[in-house]
């Protein structure tokens, strides 16, 4: 079994079979809340100016809070997840520090007046940004969510720009017959990422009642380093035909264009009743029934449920 570094490989499914890949979160409606430079306490060595937005909210979904950086010209980017009582509240920044090497800050929330609030336990997606000391100085970025975790990251593992989708399309959809026995699968086909607009491709396949149907993108996003794409199937027939067999299989590609793909660590694929998910080894991993991506390296293909 061959042991991969961080860029060499995806370790295997995250997530097979049914599962949720999110709470119940939403962007619309939020009226971002920017919070103005110098907030908290910037004791440091290094003047910091800081800015924080809500971009949505929601009822908590499965995993603890995120807070992935980036670095963007100069300025550090925060692309995090905080829980929150509700899903009626903003984040704020509670203090600020660059010490010792170390880019500090900490972030809480705060109640708003958004009206009838949904009655669950939720979690606030907020973008942040902090700017002031030279990168060249930074050692690691610690973020903390007040009353929860530390997210602390080194300087070497810090991505440099901010990965955003710029396209996404089903490239190729094929259907045919299939035994009882086939399942879905979806894995990471292929990486480009060797310049500053890349592409991932994505290959699966999604089982149907019967063999006249195509794959079709629903929708696909890029935040906080995870690119999510969620792909549906649709009939062929026309109206008032009926398939001439009983059990289908569609398979698909899936293309996405992604500024700064570099910055990309994860991929989640969500199908009809079923999810999957990819993602990089932070430090090494292992990874077997190896394929081969576009730098010519090893790439796991584990991806079926």
């Amino acid at each position: 079994m061959q042991q991969l570094t961080r860029r060499q490989a995806l370790v295997g499914a995250l997530g097979t079979g049914a599962v949720a890949l999110a709470g119940c979160v939403s962007g619309n409606g939020d009226d971002p809340d920017d919070e103005s430079d110098d907030q908290g306490d910037d004791s440091g060595t290094a003047e910091l100016d800081s800015s924080i937005e809500r971009v949505g909210s929601g009822c908590a979904g499965m995993g603890p809070g995120e807070a992935p950086v980036f670095l963007d010209d100069g300025e550090y980017v925060v692309q995090g997840t905080i829980p929150s009582p509700t899903p009626c509240y903003e984040p704020v920044i509670d203090s600020q520090n660059f010490e010792n090497g170390t880019l500090s800050v900490t972030i809480d929330v705060t109640e708003t007046d958004d009206g009838p609030c949904t009655d669950c336990v939720g979690e606030v997606l907020y973008d942040a940004t902090v700017s002031g000391p030279d990168p060249s100085e930074v050692d690691s970025v610690s973020i903390t969510h007040a009353g929860g975790k530390t997210h602390e990251t080194p300087a070497e593992d810090i991505p440099e720009g901010v990965p955003a989708l710029v396209d996404a399309e089903i490239t190729d959809s094929e259907s045919r017959p299939r035994d009882g026995k086939s399942e879905g699968t979806a894995e990471v086909d292929e990486i480009d990422d060797s310049s500053d607009t890349g592409t991932i491709t994505i290959t699966g396949k999604i089982p149907t009642e019967h063999p006249h149907h195509e794959a079709v993108l629903t929708d696909a996003s890029v935040r906080a380093g995870t690119l999510s794409v969620s792909v549906d199937v649709e009939s062929t027939l026309e109206d008032e035909q009926m398939g001439t067999m009983p059990l289908g299989m569609v398979e698909y590609t899936a293309s996405a264009e992604i500024e700064q793909p570099a910055a990309i660590d994860s991929v989640q694929i969500s199908h009809p009743n079923a999810g999957y998910g990819s993602s990089w080894a932070s430090d090494s991993a292992s990874a077997s029934e190896s394929a081969t991506n576009s730098h010519g390296e090893s790439s796991s293909s584990d991806g079926s449920s």
